[in-house]
């Protein structure tokens, strides 16, 4: 997976360069915010308890969103790690804003999965989980323009993924991404510069 670690960062330097908006004042670099709009939409999914839920039932609270998966060996892991560390740098601000996983691997991810997954030591308080059909799941992977992929057959197959954080506003608008190797103070300011 370490051929796929610097995949991901290539991927994530070229996608922060091409995305018109750049960065505004106070966004540090890798950090992309005012973004053009379509990036993101409605979804109906379940939650780790089995759930239904859309996009409704998180508005009114700013969302940090990731599109992983819980078989994931090290990037998805880490990037949780990394998603906890910068709420927790974001003060108030991120004690305001609720962590979502959604999974790009429904096959294997069901409510059960997602609901271990998600109380992991290391992990954002509160973190919740989401998944459904692979039809779902891949049209909401296409809206937020998530690149991904199963590689590998039998059991032991893989989903590589480019890893960026969604930073959604109260009302479900995609205000900011940046990649999930962020620092964690830089990661708090793009979360702030996004929700200002």
């Amino acid at each position: 997976m370490g051929i796929f670690r610097i995949c991901i960062r290539a991927v994530s330097a070229l996608a922060l360069l091409a995305l018109p908006g750049g960065c505004a004042p106070r966004a540090p670099v890798g950090c992309v915010v005012d973004l053009p709009p379509g990036i993101g939409g409605p979804f109906a999914l379940l939650d780790e308890t089995g759930k239904a839920v859309t996009q409704a039932d998180f508005q009114g609270r700013p969302v940090l969103l990731y599109f992983g998966f819980t078989f994931c060996p090290d990037v998805c892991p880490l990037s949780m790690q990394s998603a906890k560390l910068a709420l927790e740098s974001a003060g108030p601000l991120g004690r305001s804003v609720q962590p979502v996983l959604i999974t790009l691997d429904p096959a294997r991810d069901d409510p059960a999965a997602l609901q271990a997954y998600v109380h992991s030591a290391g992990f954002p308080d509160g973190l919740r989980g989401l998944t459904g059909s692979g039809a779902q799941i891949a049209a909401l992977a296409k809206a937020f323009k998530v690149g991904w992929g199963k590689v590998g057959d039998g059991p032991d197959y893989v989903i590589e993924h480019t890893s960026f954080f969604f930073v959604l506003d109260r009302q479900w608008q995609t205000r900011a991404l940046f990649s999930s190797d962020l620092d964690p103070e830089s990661a708090a300011a793009c979360i702030h510069a996004a929700l200002r």
